[in-house]
């Protein structure tokens, strides 16, 4: 088995959890060229289709294309990359929506996302019900906090002569510091944003009215009026809403008694000329979330008994704000635009307009934020250390203050039983709060000596938060404290995930417990390997064992492979990296006059299990990916063990059960998977052709 591909994770997944894209706001480096990566510092929900499609289509503070890509259940989401003007502040945003329009769905994909993508912030943006005098068209309603106005208690009126209904309500909160700072933003539409803004049906249908009442003294009638564009674009739709409100004849275009009292009345108001739309605006106050669409006036004036402050409703947002506050995300935030205002006069124009408006203003308010509000990782100089749900103490004494050094893994003549040691104690990922990047990595020497090679003074840390602490923005104490719980967590055969990572100290225990994974396996299995170990004929793994003793994974792989049903074939994916590592394995146990055997037998098994045409039998993937780390997915667990070089062999590993962790690290190698393939039928045609000349390129 072989690592999961670090030239792929560059590019394609190149950011993990709090080691997020690197811009001049946030830390030093270049960015990623490939935008499908498996973390985000933003996730923004929407609840329908035609909310999302009017974010894609906006270009706002975008410098990079919406990119695709899928969660472990197969719903998919966009990914894109976020600068304001002078390149001071950037962040990767994932954007989502549940299949459904309603709370459950919400919750359900904002959980999964969350524990997938690991963000900072939890947005959720869209159109909401606004109330009618408060908010206006297209404003943006900002939640300081969200509750369920339809929980409680329905009394029986015959029995009880209290209200029949008693309500219960419970909140999710904003951040006093994010609500501070909303109440201070000031907040300029983009130019393009106010220019497509819709005019309302109803302004147009009072446009239309007074046209009407005008044609009977100027002779100009409303359909050649000059301002009918402008004010009245929508024609029909104004025309039946006048014929719903009774105010505008259905028999030719007049206006009835009670449009021609209206228009009076509105005479006498706009003595100077109808109003019109006024600017956007952005409001802060309390959001309400019901469980139906509402077309009811009274709803809103009920919620405004025990609410006073009420500017809005909908849908979803409180159960994604629970969410978040239950998985421990730092910011959350709402936003949505008003679309109508929960009456029977619903204007769909607004739908649309009022979901990008949303949208805009989120990112917008979070480049304004300070970098550390937004890469989560940032600014950890508190009493504790989160370490991925865990807290420790941190020790304030007996440190050393200077930064650390640092060192790409690798560059320096550092023993290789000293980095490994290194790299098993942080199971080869950045154990800083929020992150857990596994490539590319750095070693820091915690008191600034790079000759200083004893265990307790190197640290592995991505390229990042490498850099941080070797400038001194990562603090010495801090270091220290991330240091102790690390070791301390080895020593008791604990990683620093908490209790479900174990470490697997030696190689037996490492294979053990892959063949012990294996059995438990019963659909979905992921794999790198450094070549089709797996297929070898049997007398092949018999020569094997009388030099290396008893072998059990690797055929104990080709059995489940062959065993599994047609239906599974999706849920497998093998990546072969076919590299010279394995011809020089191969050649060591297969002597010259056994070899067109072995080729011959191999090539069969290959074709066995695919057919020619790779019309069958587990995805499969053929790329040299290089040999630093090497996942081993289950379905209830996943193994990740290193190599120092292409010639180590491997000495153990970690055995992790968490199914967050398992989540994430299975989103992880299937972007890197999809990235590398070039269609079944190519890659199984590569690999019979590797097979057929595996000596020619040996020799």
């Amino acid at each position: 088995m072989e690592r999961l591909p670090e030239t792929a994770a560059r590019s394609a997944i190149e950011s993990n959890g709090g080691c997020r894209q690197q811009s001049p706001g946030c830390a030093s480096g270049e960015a990623p060229n490939d935008e499908r990566r498996s973390f985000v510092d933003v996730l923004v929900l929407v609840a329908v289709p035609v909310e999302f499609e009017a974010i894609l289509e906006s270009r706002h503070m975008r410098t990079t294309d919406w990119q695709e890509a899928e969660d472990s259940a197969g719903f998919s989401y966009r990914v894109a990359t976020f600068e304001n003007s002078d390149g001071s502040r950037s962040f990767r945003t994932a954007l989502a929506r549940p299949p459904y329009m309603e709370s459950v769905a919400a919750t359900q994909i904002a959980t999964r996302l969350i524990g997938e993508l690991s963000p900072t912030v939890v947005a959720m943006a869209g159109v909401c019900a606004g109330r009618r005098g408060k908010v206006n068209y297209g404003d943006i309603v900002v939640a300081d906090r969200v509750f369920k106005y339809d929980l409680g208690k329905r009394l029986d009126g015959r029995k009880d002569k209290r209200e029949g209904f008693q309500y219960d309500v419970n909140t999710v909160p904003l951040d006093p510091r994010w609500l501070q700072a909303l109440q201070d933003f000031r907040w300029i539409p983009s130019a393009e944003l106010s220019e497509t803004r819709p005019t309302p049906v109803e302004y147009q249908e009072r446009w239309l009215r007074h046209a009407i009442m005008e044609s009977d003294s100027t002779g100009v009638s409303p359909e050649s009026h000059p301002e009918r564009r402008s004010r009245c674009p929508n024609w029909q739709a104004a025309l039946d809403r006048g014929h719903r409100s009774r105010r505008i004849s259905r028999n030719g275009l007049s206006l009835t008694k009670r449009g021609e009292e209206t228009v009076r009345r509105e005479l006498e108001r706009f003595p100077d000329g109808l109003p019109v739309l006024p600017m956007l605006e952005c409001h802060v106050g309390p959001m309400a979330t019901g469980s139906a669409v509402v077309e009811d006036p009274t709803v809103m004036q009920k919620i405004a008994t025990f609410s006073r402050k009420v500017l809005a409703l909908e849908m979803e947002a409180f159960a994604v704000g629970l969410t978040a506050l239950v998985e421990g995300i730092p910011r959350f935030l709402v936003a949505k635009g008003v679309a109508d205002f929960g009456d029977s006069d619903k204007d769909d124009g607004f739908q649309k307009f009022a979901g990008r408006a949303s949208f805009e203003f989120c990112i917008d308010f979070m480049l304004s934020r300070p970098a550390k509000d937004i890469a989560g990782c940032e600014g950890h100089t508190g009493e504790e250390f989160p370490s991925r749900g865990r807290r420790i103490a941190m020790s304030q004494g007996g440190t050393d203050a200077r930064p650390a050094a640092l060192s790409v893994l690798g560059t320096l003549p550092v023993p290789d039983d000293v980095r490994d040691n290194a790299l098993l104690e942080s199971g080869a990922a950045c154990p800083i709060p929020h992150c857990g990047q596994s490539s590319p990595l750095s070693l820091v020497f915690l008191d600034g000596d790079v000759k200083n090679h004893e265990p307790a003074n190197l640290l592995v840390l991505c390229e990042r938060h490498g850099s941080e602490a070797s400038v001194g923005s990562l603090p010495p104490t801090f270091l220290h404290a991330v240091k102790e719980y690390l070791s301390r967590a080895l020593a008791t055969g604990r990683a620093a995930s908490g209790d479900d990572v174990l470490v697997l100290n030696d190689r037996s225990a490492y294979l053990q417990a892959a063949v012990d994974g294996l059995s438990r396996t019963k659909r979905s299995f992921r794999a790198v390997f450094v070549g089709p170990l797996f297929l070898h004929p049997a007398w092949y793994f018999e020569e094997k064992s009388k030099v290396y003793g008893k072998v059990h994974f690797d055929p104990a792989v080709g059995a489940f492979l062959r065993r599994m049903s047609p239906e599974s074939r999706n849920s497998i994916r093998i990546i072969l990296r076919n590299a010279t590592r394995y011809s020089t394995k191969v050649s060591e146990l297969v002597p010259p006059g056994d070899r067109a055997r072995f080729t011959k037998e191999l090539d069969q098994s290959i074709v066995e299990l695919w057919g020619r045409s790779g019309h069958r039998g587990p995805l499969v993937c053929c790329a040299d990916t290089g040999p630093m780390k090497i996942p081993t997915i289950f379905d209830d667990s996943f193994l990740l063990t290193t190599r120092s070089t292409a010639s180590t062999p491997v000495k153990g590993g970690t055995l992790h059960t968490g199914l967050a962790e398992l989540k994430r690290e299975r989103v992880l190698f299937d972007d890197v998977f999809r990235a590398h393939h070039r269609g079944q039928r190519t890659e199984v045609s590569a690999l019979r052709a590797f097979v057929a000349q595996l000596w020619s390129v040996n020799s």
